[in-house]
């Protein structure tokens, strides 16, 4: 498809969005799979200056009626064939021009009570994202970026946007794709991909594919979503000894990632750090009392600058926890991340860097999703024969993974806990 039909297309979806009550302010919920479609429908929601939704169809029912209930979107679009359809549309009016600080998207993540929170984040921050990483790691008309992060995740977002604001190709994995090293490596070498996002543990399976021995096109790769450890970076430079690797770090709540660290095949003796910050992104690494730290010294990242989220959709007392004035720079905010880290200022090139130290609290990084511990004890408890739980956390790889569960003894022996009703409880109030 030609950007000049991805434009009349989407054109014509987003008039037949706006009709149906899709503005600013008001949020779209999109529930599709990895298609056209869901471009078009992401595509034609930011035209109408509402915000988009991603409801992941591998969700949990449960989890998906939270999120509608919270979000309440004006609609949801979860038929590709409404998508289709537009394209034999007549031309639309022209669409009113979004602000930057409107809505863009509002992503759930894993919440500390149980419900999922509600990531809202302004146009300005995914905006000021994806200028960043194209200054960093420039596309260009000759690249081809492959789509294959599922909706649910933050990274979804610049990987469809960021090829088609540079005139790159988006070329869109098939769903359930990024699970198979095997799809991916074929898709890769068959569709001449240039650019690609892994989380960590997805990269480390991928090396594991004979046939990533064909592949000979790319040139951007990008990791983020967990800690990478450096038998991971050995492993991908021995296979892929003339691509870098390019390391990325943000949180949901920041428009993905305000972070960035690029090794190659000759860093052998530096350690993997989180980088330096992106575009109009100001890090402060403090103490308890929110004073800065020496250099080489631990302290917890908070974070400033335009990708800053709104807050947390209806949830007041939990955005003023985290989204905290900022005494460094009166009148503005300061995210806290949970994140301990430092500054490391003995590089080759004496260019400081961050250095990733672990969290603050129990929160942990599973294949790339956020998980808080407390989310998954509180749904356990939900269960009828299930009185108290403690969710404990081993170390993995040198990441951090949530083990099985420990429970209390059902009441009665003949009704144990089934994985279908704690996937029933998933996500619930």
């Amino acid at each position: 498809m030609t950007y000049r039909e991805l434009e009349a297309w989407s054109d014509r979806f987003a008039a037949r969005l706006r009709d149906q009550g899709a503005a600013p302010g008001a949020v779209v919920g999109i529930r599709l799979p990895r298609s056209l479609e869901l471009i078009v429908a992401l595509i034609a929601t930011t035209k109408t200056g509402a915000a988009f939704l991603p409801l992941d169809p591998d969700y949990p029912p449960a989890r998906l009626d939270h999120m509608i209930t919270d979000a309440t979107p004006a609609i949801v679009v979860d038929e590709s064939r409404d998508v289709a359809m537009a394209q034999q549309d007549s031309v639309p009016p022209p669409l009113a021009p979004v602000h930057p600080e409107s809505v863009a998207y509002i992503l759930y993540t894993s919440g500390s009570t149980g419900v999922p929170k509600g990531i809202a984040v302004p146009h300005v921050g995914i905006v000021n994202r994806i200028l960043w990483l194209q200054h960093a790691y420039p596309l260009n008309t000759s690249d081809r970026m492959l789509v294959k992060t599922p909706i649910s995740f933050d990274t979804s977002v610049w990987e469809v946007f960021w090829p088609l604001t540079t005139g790159a190709t988006a070329v869109i994995a098939r769903p359930g794709g990024h699970r198979d090293p095997h799809y991916l490596a074929h898709t890769i070498t068959n569709h001449h991909i240039t650019a690609i996002d892994f989380v960590p543990s997805m990269l480390d399976a991928f090396l594991d594919e004979p046939t990533i021995t064909d592949i000979t096109t790319l040139t951007r790769v990008t990791v983020g979503g967990e800690a990478l450890t450096p038998d991971l970076l050995r492993r991908y430079h021995h296979h892929f000894p003339h691509t870098p690797l390019h390391n990325l770090y943000g949180p949901t709540e920041t428009a993905v990632d305000v972070l960035g660290w690029t090794s190659h095949n000759t860093d052998h003796d530096s350690p993997v750090a989180l980088g330096t910050p992106g575009w109009n992104i100001t890090t402060h690494v403090l103490d308890d009392h929110l004073n800065p730290v020496p250099d080489n010294t631990p302290g917890e990242l908070y974070l400033a600058g335009p990708q800053l989220a709104h807050g947390y959709l209806n949830q007041p007392h939990t955005t003023a926890t985290r989204f905290i004035a900022n005494p460094h720079q009166p009148g503005h905010r300061m995210y806290r991340t949970g994140d301990l880290v430092r500054w490391h200022t003995h590089t080759p090139d004496d260019t400081p860097v961050l250095h990733y130290l672990g969290r603050t609290d129990d929160q942990i990084k599973l294949r790339g999703i956020r998980i808080e511990p407390t989310d998954i004890e509180t749904t356990l408890t939900r269960h009828p024969t299930i009185t108290t739980t403690r969710v404990p956390t081993t170390k993995s790889n040198s990441a951090a993974s949530a083990s099985n569960p420990p429970t209390s003894k059902p009441p009665s022996p003949d009704t144990p806990p089934s994985p279908p009703h704690a996937w029933q409880y998933a996500g619930t109030a």
